[in-house]
């Protein structure tokens, strides 16, 4: 019986520990909606902050097709 509560103590220090290490990324997007036309082309820009040491890979080329 002695051993739960060091079994708990050691969960709790462990998952908190787990939950702080994770960064999550920073992820925005904005679109240049000063000067739209129907049917022109829009400048829409994706802006990722994350920590130096994630690897962060944006597919290349057209990823979607036009309307």
């Amino acid at each position: 019986m002695a051993k739960w509560p060091w079994a708990l103590t050691c969960l709790i220090f462990l998952t908190a520990t787990c939950g702080l290490s994770q960064e999550v990324p920073s992820i925005s997007s904005r679109v240049d909606t000063t000067q739209i036309k129907i049917g022109e082309q829009i400048h829409f820009t994706v802006t990722v902050e994350t920590d130096t040491t994630a690897q962060v890979i944006f597919p290349e080329g057209q990823t979607f097709s036009p309307l």
